[in-house]
């Protein structure tokens, strides 16, 4: 009996396992997720033609953000190979690849930052409104209750 209950358990936790390791994901691209975030956000906001062009424009340009993050990042995981199969690690050369990443991730803060400023300018007070409602509510929907 108690190998049953054993092996039912085990089986459960190698499906949860799975599922974090591989549904999490959604299997999306950034890009798909990003315009799952834009359609969440806008959603009945009534936007015009040119603050759908300054969205669309935040989100090209962060994808090209994100996929010099990506090539910073594998960079890192590179570094750190190499150094883990060496004799000694090099401390420094490891710090100055996260250096880089960190410099890759203040680029997209300060592309994002512009583009949500320019976005801003465009926005009626109902809008405003409303994206900031949709902002709790998805802070809300990730556990960040306001």
């Amino acid at each position: 009996m108690f190998k049953k209950r054993l092996l039912i358990a085990g089986i459960i936790a190698l499906l949860a396992m799975a599922g974090v390791a591989s549904g999490c994901r959604h299997h999306s691209t950034p890009e798909e997720k990003m315009d799952r975030v834009i359609e969440y956000l806008t959603d009945d906001m009534n936007l015009t033609g040119e603050q759908v062009e300054l969205l669309d424009k935040l989100k090209s340009d962060l994808i090209i953000e994100f996929e010099d993050v990506h090539t910073a990042r594998k960079g890192v995981h590179d570094i750190i190979i190499t150094q883990i199969e060496s004799d000694v690690m090099d401390q420094q050369q490891v710090m100055s690849a996260i250096d880089g990443v960190r410099t890759e991730v203040d680029d997209i803060i300060s592309v994002a930052v512009t583009r949500l400023a320019d976005l801003h300018q465009t926005l009626t007070p109902e809008q405003k409104a409303q994206l900031i409602e949709q902002l709790d509510d998805l802070k809300k929907l990730h556990g960040c209750g306001r």
